[in-house]
C-alpha cells in the first residue's frame, strides 16, 4: 500500500524571481527547515506552464530511512541495501520531484527507479532528477511528449577539471572554455561538461543506447544563460547529425546546473518515453535518481 500522501509544502516568493520553500517562520513543518533534512527549496519562474523545476539543498547528516514515511514517498526496493549517501540523495531527489508535481497541480506519483536506475515516469508525465553534492533536482512536465534532461555538477577543479578536458571536449570546446570571457575555464568546462550529461539523459529515452560526449558540440560559444549544441553524428532516425538543442543554464558560487525539455521528435514505438538517467563515467560527479 502506497504510504500517506506527502505533506504539502507551500513556495514562498523570496522577491529574487525564484519561490523558495524553507526557512525559519516560512512554513510550518519540521523537515523543510535548517533544522530538517530539506534546508531550501526553490522554484524555476521561466518555465511555462506545463513545466516545473525544483532544485534543493539537503543535508545528508540528518537523514534517516524513517523520512520516506514522513514524507509520504515509497522507498526503493533493496533500501537496506544501499549505501546512506545514496539513500539521502534518493530521498531528496523524489522530494523534488513532489515539490514540481505539487507546483503543477498534479497527484502525488511514486516515481520507481527501472533499470540502469532511471526513473520510471507515469502514464502522461516526462520528467528527469539529478543530484549532487548536498543538491538535488527535478524538472517534471506534464506535456508527455517532451523529452527532459537535468544535471546538477560542483565546479571541477584539479585533477576532475582537467578529466572533463581530456575526455569530454572536443578541441574546439576546449578552446572555447580556456577563453570564455564570463567564466573561469574551470566553470566553462564544468557547464560543457554537465550540458552534455542533460543531453544524454533527455536523448537516450528515444535513441536507446549510450553514446559519448562527442556525439553532441557546443556551437557559439557560451551564451547568456543558454548553450547551444548540435548533435554531431546520427543517433537515431529521428536525431539525425545536425539536430539542433538549446541548454539553459545556472551557474551558482560553487555548482552549475543545465537542463532541456523538448518536443520528443515522433517515433514509432516510443517506450522509454520520460525514463532519464546519466552516464556513469569515472569524472561524472552528479547523477540522475
Amino acid at each position: 500500500m502506497r504510504p500517506h500522501a506527502p505533506p504539502a509544502l507551500p513556495l514562498v516568493s523570496d522577491g529574487s524571481g525564484d519561490d523558495v520553500a524553507g526557512g525559519i517562520g516560512m512554513i510550518a513543518n519540521p523537515l523543510i527547515s535548517p533544522e530538517g533534512f530539506v534546508t531550501q527549496a526553490s522554484a524555476k519562474t521561466a518555465m511555462g506552464d506545463d513545466a516545473a523545476l525544483i532544485e534543493l539543498c539537503f543535508d545528508q547528516r540528518r537523514y534517516d530511512p524513517a523520512l520516506f514515511a514522513a514524507y509520504g514517498i515509497a522507498p526503493p526496493e533493496g533500501l537496506e541495501r544501499m549505501a546512506l549517501k545514496r539513500q539521502a540523495d534518493f530521498l531528496a531527489g523524489r522530494v523534488a520531484t513532489a515539490l514540481a508535481l505539487q507546483t503543477l497541480d498534479l497527484p502525488a506519483h511514486d516515481i520507481r527507479s527501472g533499470s540502469n536506475r532511471a526513473p520510471v515516469w507515469p502514464t502522461g508525465i516526462a520528467g528527469a532528477i539529478t543530484h549532487s553534492h548536498g543538491r538535488a533536482a527535478s524538472l517534471v512536465t506534464h506535456a508527455p511528449d517532451r523529452l527532459c534532461g537535468i544535471d546538477l555538477e560542483r565546479i571541477a577543479t584539479g585533477t576532475a577539471r582537467d578529466a572533463i578536458y581530456a575526455k569530454c571536449l572536443s578541441p574546439g570546446e576546449g578552446r572555447i572554455a580556456r577563453t570564455a570571457r564570463d567564466y573561469s575555464p574551470d566553470i566553462a568546462a564544468t557547464l560543457i561538461f554537465s550540458a552534455k550529461e542533460s543531453i544524454f539523459k533527455a536523448l537516450y529515452p528515444r535513441v536507446g543506447r549510450f553514446f559519448g560526449f562527442t556525439a553532441a558540440e557546443l556551437r557559439d560559444g557560451l551564451s547568456d544563460h543558454s548553450l547551444h549544441f548540435q548533435i554531431t553524428e546520427a543517433l537515431h532516425p529521428d536525431v539525425p547529425a545536425g539536430f539542433s538543442l538549446e541548454i539553459a543554464y545556472q551557474v551558482r558560487a560553487d555548482h552549475v546546473m543545465t537542463w532541456l525539455a523538448i518536443a520528443a521528435p515522433p517515433a514509432p514505438q516510443p517506450s522509454h518515453n520520460g525514463e532519464n538517467f546519466t552516464r556513469h563515467q569515472a569524472h561524472t560527479q552528479g547523477r540522475a535518481g
